[in-house]
């Protein structure tokens, strides 16, 4: 609705950027807030920046103040789980328990699917994928994230509160990484050592998309309580990416398959030695982590298309236009990479 107050925690990140601009265009207030916002200044009177923290009980309860919708797309954490107590899992508190407190705000929260198991072959919708809360074998961002969508679905049970989950899975386009982490390990400008054998379809998804999905949500009744992950059409495996950076690029980047047990194997052989040399911070990674993160499971995402009407983008050329192209130099007259090779 044109003119209504809509607050986007982390509107200065990746998603966030998106989806201010998608409602400024639409013609809504928007208070962008980041602990970086203070130092910013917006050339759109629709769109204003505030400095705030998810950890601070009070900043979050004076922002909410007013808001027709708040969107949470902060990140948090830190190097211990303390951290991530704070931040992540304490900030989501915060922002709900804010719009408790003033009539109940929608809130759009933005999870991951790193909030998932994805190591399982087969083909899984919402309502049958769980996150991984009671996992101790799950890294400190899987497990906070998966905590702090417990503790919203819990206030929407109890306390009625209003609020969607969205589950991006691996976001791509401009502002992002032309190199992805869920690729692989970059190991020089390219090389990149694969996350398993490369063979498996990503669930890879535009940045603009996930930020049309969120806009979606903002005017569509009836979605209350739902976790919506969200995957794109379009999704070619680790090798098959690579290739196409290779193609447009017009440079040798190279995949490499490895076993993710073997990575597994080097990851614990450091751990080891770590801990017998006492070497402070450091923490074991659980096998489960490294099998999740090879993207098996193939995400159905028709509960998004059913219930907002989210139409991602479907074209095998438009997706790499959007996901890789934004991020090419036009190559130079007389450049070697456009020489023909010899037959």
């Amino acid at each position: 609705m044109p003119g209504e107050r809509i607050v986007v925690l982390g509107g200065a990140g990746f998603i966030g950027k998106r989806l201010t601009s998608m409602l400024a265009e639409g013609g809504c207030h928007v208070v962008v807030v980041s602990r970086s916002a203070g130092a910013r200044r917006s050339t759109s009177p629709r769109v204003e920046y505030c400095f705030g923290s998810v950890s601070d009980k009070e900043r979050m309860w004076q922002i909410v103040a007013g808001a027709s919708v708040v969107y949470d797309l902060s990140l948090g954490g830190g190097p211990q789980w303390e951290d991530y107590e704070r931040e992540v899992i304490g900030g989501a508190t915060n922002v709900a328990r804010a719009c408790l407190e003033h009539g109940a705000p929608t809130e759009i929260y933005t999870s991951t699917t790193a909030a998932l198991y994805l190591g399982a072959r087969g083909s899984v919708t919402e309502e049958r994928l769980g996150n991984e809360a009671g996992r101790s074998d799950r890294g400190m961002y899987s497990r906070g994230k998966s905590l702090s969508e417990n503790v919203l679905m819990k206030l929407h049970r109890n306390e009625k509160l209003p609020v969607v989950i969205f589950r991006p899975a691996v976001v791509l386009g401009s502002g992002g990484m032309m190199v992805h982490a869920a690729l692989g390990d970059r190991v020089n400008d390219i090389c990149i050592l694969g996350w398993g054998r490369g063979r498996t379809p990503l669930p890879c998804v535009l940045v603009d998309d996930v930020a049309r999905a969120l806009l979606l949500a903002k005017d569509t009744p009836g979605i209350d309580g739902l976790a919506f992950n969200l995957a794109g059409d379009v999704r070619p495996t680790a090798a098959e990416y690579v290739a196409a950076m290779r193609e447009r690029t017009l440079r040798n980047f190279r995949f490499y398959p490895r076993s993710i047990l073997r990575i597994y194997g080097g990851e614990l052989s450091r751990y080891l030695i770590k801990e017998i040399a006492r070497k402070p911070g450091n923490s074991k990674v659980g096998y489960r982590d490294f099998k999740s993160g090879a993207l098996v499971t193939q995400l159905d995402c028709s509960l998004a298309k059913q219930k907002l009407g989210w139409q991602p983008v479907s074209n095998r050329e438009e997706f790499f236009r959007q996901a890789l192209d934004v991020f090419v130099k036009p190559i130079a007259p007389g450049d070697i990479r456009l020489e023909a090779p010899d037959e």
